[in-house]
């Protein structure tokens, strides 16, 4: 069943599609990897900035992705579809039902493995690795570069068992350093797209 983007949403997704594409580009001049094609060292905090601001950014976009396709109702993925770096859903296509691994018999008599003791005083320049900032950058822009294979996948995905977003509000989405005008719009698109998910996943 097709959903209609009611008028007022139309030139929100227009916004946040093209502020967030501009933001993560920003993103990726500041962390382009070096000529050996390694992510470089930023400071910690800046790099705790950065994944909470890509928290709120993927969830935007996931929740943009779930509009826009719900307008075009449910469908079988093309078989043409190439290969998604960003993950569309934060729920999983189907239950997963683990199984624990059986303990082994002798477990308790069994000494500890060897290890080697951690190493102690040694020097640190306060950096961390931008690696996984840089990976998530990448995925996001190949959302970009090849909207209409991923609102196919949108698509392909209201046929699965569980819905692609779950009820709650994401977490993100209740930063501190998110404004209460800023969080209220957060919210209500949100709620906009659990509405387009039910008109096409229930």
């Amino acid at each position: 069943m097709a959903f209609y983007i009611p008028d007022f949403a139309r030139p929100l997704i227009e916004h946040w599609w093209h502020a967030i594409c501009e933001a993560v580009d920003g993103l990726l001049e500041r962390i382009a990897p070096g000529e050996d094609g390694s992510a470089p060292r930023l400071l910690r905090v800046e790099v705790q900035a950065m994944s909470s601001a890509l928290a709120v950014f993927e969830a935007m976009v996931r929740r943009m992705l779930v509009v826009l396709a719900a307008q075009h109702g449910p469908a079988e993925a093309p078989p043409d579809l190439p290969k998604l770096l960003f993950r569309i859903d934060e729920c999983p296509p189907e239950p997963v039902i683990r199984r624990l691994r059986e303990p082994e018999p002798d477990y308790l008599l069994n000494p500890p493995p060897a290890r080697a003791l951690p190493a102690r005083n040694l020097p640190t320049d306060g950096l961390v690795s931008a690696a996984s900032i840089l990976r998530r950058v990448q995925a996001l822009l190949h959302v970009f570069e090849n909207g209409e294979a991923y609102m196919q996948a949108m698509r392909a995905r209201f046929c699965a068992a569980l819905p692609p977003l779950p009820l709650p509000l994401p977490e993100a989405f209740g930063s501190p350093s998110i404004t209460p005008e800023l969080r209220e719009n957060l919210y209500n698109f949100h709620e906009l797209a659990l509405d387009a998910q039910a008109c096409n996943t229930s």
